[in-house]
């Protein structure tokens, strides 16, 4: 199962692999578990069972995910999967809509949305502890944090409507509500400086989106000892506070650019996690 180029995102730019000896050797144990059956291909053979050995960084908003798996008469656990987890994010209460995973049952993705709003797909980097806490129609506390490589200013271009049909239609919309057209007889210009947006950016990728939204608060944190900063930015407009996602991003990304501060309009692609809150 694909979990997204969330390494690409937290690592030095050009950087071809992450510090798995760092990694694995910084990690603690978080959970063990023992599995009655496991196949490395769906349809493969059963091994006879595996023991699961879940690994992590005990502490800090940013941290590391380790699975090892040691199937059935095999001497030595083997690394199954690595990634970064988010473990502070923006508070959301939502509905569970479906939880996928694959036949391995280790990394999942999650669909949940406000209630009578849109949904959201996310990876919950915890799956494989906490999936049994999924109940389809249930409404739980989670944590929303990203990652991004390309967060950026939003421009001031406006957009234009080019459609000559609707171009008139609006002049004469405009003539009707105060005696005269002001848009030019060739396009309506259309100001989206402050819209907010999370949409899907690629249909393989069920967690990758495009978003834009107001920049809430900033703060600083740190992972694998390079410095980040952690834009709250709201990114869907609902009734209420509406969806607010942590967005970290690499100092070093915007290298000699200026830095987004709260209330600007930002913009770019992000990786979504999720995570069930104690309290949820």
């Amino acid at each position: 199962m694909a979990i997204g180029d969330y390494w690409e995102c937290v690592l030095p730019e050009g950087a071809g692999t992450p510090p798995l000896q760092r990694i694995v050797g910084e990690s603690t144990m978080l959970a063990q578990q023992h599995f009655s059956s496991w196949r490395f291909e769906r349809d493969g053979e059963d091994l006879g069972g595996a023991d699961f050995a879940c690994m992590g960084f005990a502490t800090g908003d940013m941290r590391a995910i380790v699975h090892l798996v040691k199937p059935r008469g095999r001497p030595n656990f083997y690394l199954h999967s690595a990634f970064p987890w988010l473990a502070a994010g923006a508070s959301a209460r939502l509905k569970v809509y479906d939880a996928d995973t694959d036949h391995f049952g280790l990394e999942g993705f999650i669909d949940a949305g406000v209630a009578d709003g849109p949904s959201v797909k996310f990876f919950d980097p915890l799956y494989a502890l906490n999936k049994g806490e999924y109940k389809v129609g249930s409404e739980r506390n989670f944590t929303l944090a990203a990652v991004s490589h390309d967060l950026k200013l939003v421009t001031r271009e406006p957009l234009r409507i080019t459609n000559p049909e609707t171009v008139a239609e609006m002049r004469e919309a405009e003539r009707a509500a105060t005696g005269q057209a002001w848009s030019r007889p060739d396009y309506v210009e259309v100001d989206a400086i402050r819209a907010q947006l999370l949409m899907p950016a690629a249909p393989d990728a069920s967690d990758y989106y495009i978003f834009q939204g107001p920049i809430r608060t900033i703060r600083s944190t740190e992972f694998l000892g390079r410095p980040f900063l952690v834009f709250r930015t709201a990114v869907l407009h609902l009734d209420g506070d509406g969806l607010a996602v942590d967005i970290y991003v690499d100092r070093a990304r915007f290298g000699s650019r200026a830095i987004p501060t709260a209330g600007d309009m930002v913009s770019g692609t992000l990786w979504l996690q999720g995570c069930l809150t104690e309290a949820g």
